[in-house]
């Protein structure tokens, strides 16, 4: 069992967890890797377990210490939160064009879909983050 402090949000680029996942895979890693992170990181965390599938990837709050996080995974694992609402590739890159502040009409242009593909695919992603809004994602 591997368990990695992430702070990190949707929008940003995190070489050195990417490094470790890749040397993991390249590994053949056969534990269970927990992400501990905040609600901005588990589309991010997300689109890592999609990328990384021959891994299993959890995600727990970074509210539970990282001391903790063993005991807790042993004693009470109902308080980790898997990851298995996977948000598509098309619903992660309108979730990270709307962090960088883009509006629908402009994510539209830029992927070459309509306004209301776009909308769908935010509230198909929202959904599956458990958040009503895209202020959540960033609190």
């Amino acid at each position: 069992m591997l368990v990695v402090r992430c702070r990190f949000s949707v929008a940003a680029t995190h070489q050195a967890l990417i490094n470790i996942l890749l040397k993991l895979e390249a590994a053949r890693w056969q534990g269970s890797l927990y992400l501990v992170c905040n609600e901005k990181g588990w589309a991010l965390a997300t689109h890592l377990r999609k990328r990384f599938s021959t891994l299993t990837l959890y995600i727990i709050d970074d509210r539970i210490a990282v001391a903790d996080a063993a005991y807790l995974l042993a004693k009470e694992p109902r308080r980790v939160r898997s990851l298995d609402c996977c948000l598509t590739g098309l619903e992660f890159n309108v979730l990270d064009l709307m962090l960088t502040g883009l509006p629908v009409r402009h994510i539209a242009i830029v992927t070459r879909m309509s306004e209301k593909q776009v909308s769908t695919h935010k509230c198909n992603a929202l959904k599956k983050l458990n958040a009503n809004n895209l202020l959540q994602l960033l609190l």
